[in-house]
């Protein structure tokens, strides 16, 4: 544990997210930090055909929400989890590996847990099969500096290797996005995008 970086557990989580954790050999995400606004914590950022589209969780007592991460409760007043399935169908519904994956995403969106907390852990373990099974998923009760993944190395757009898109065609090439992109377009070789990519 003391070994691992520290990260805030993401919806899903960026491609430059996970290859810092491979590169790690694994996260500790932190339960004893407080729920920040504008971040990976309820946010996923996909591609469509007019570019990037972000994906947000509501949360109870609105997005100024100032509590302990792992009390963070869903609000489920609107119907977002459908929002965001047929979002995810609208982008991905063409892409190579769409398919392979539709009936545990499925799975996934169908599940109401109370907290962020519970949603985001299904879905890193749900990623973290597929890009590096061996990969150390751990929960962290302290706060290290020296191995603490901060927010701001996570926004580096022009370092990654380009691999095709659904939508490269009509957008470019778009960096960065949530790592749920390299999985509909890689399928299993988004192990080998995250493992050889530098930064």
């Amino acid at each position: 544990m003391p070994n691992l970086q520290r990260a805030a557990l993401p919806y899903f989580g960026s491609t430059l997210l996970w290859t810092q954790a491979i590169a790690a050999g694994g996260f500790a995400f932190r339960q004893n930090e407080n729920y920040q606004r504008r971040t990976q914590r309820n946010r996923s950022v996909i591609t469509n055909s007019h570019g990037r589209q972000t994906l947000s969780i509501p949360l109870v007592g609105g997005k100024h929400q100032s509590c302990p991460i792992t009390e963070v409760m869903i609000s489920y007043a609107e119907d977002w989890r459908r929002q965001h399935w047929l979002s995810i169908k609208a982008a991905y519904g063409s892409a190579p590996f769409y398919l392979a994956f539709e009936d545990e995403l499925q799975d996934l969106f169908s599940r109401k847990p109370d907290t962020l907390w519970e949603w985001n852990w299904d879905l890193v373990e749900w990623v973290k099969d597929i890009v590096s099974p061996n990969l150390v998923l751990a929960k962290a009760e302290d706060w290290i500096k020296e191995v603490d993944v901060q927010e701001a190395t996570l926004k580096a757009t022009d370092s990654q290797r380009q691999y095709p898109q659904v939508f490269t065609e009509r957008t470019g090439w778009v960096s960065n996005l949530s790592v749920l992109d390299l999985i509909m377009c890689q399928g299993t070789g988004a192990a080998a995008y995250l493992s050889l990519h530098t930064t």
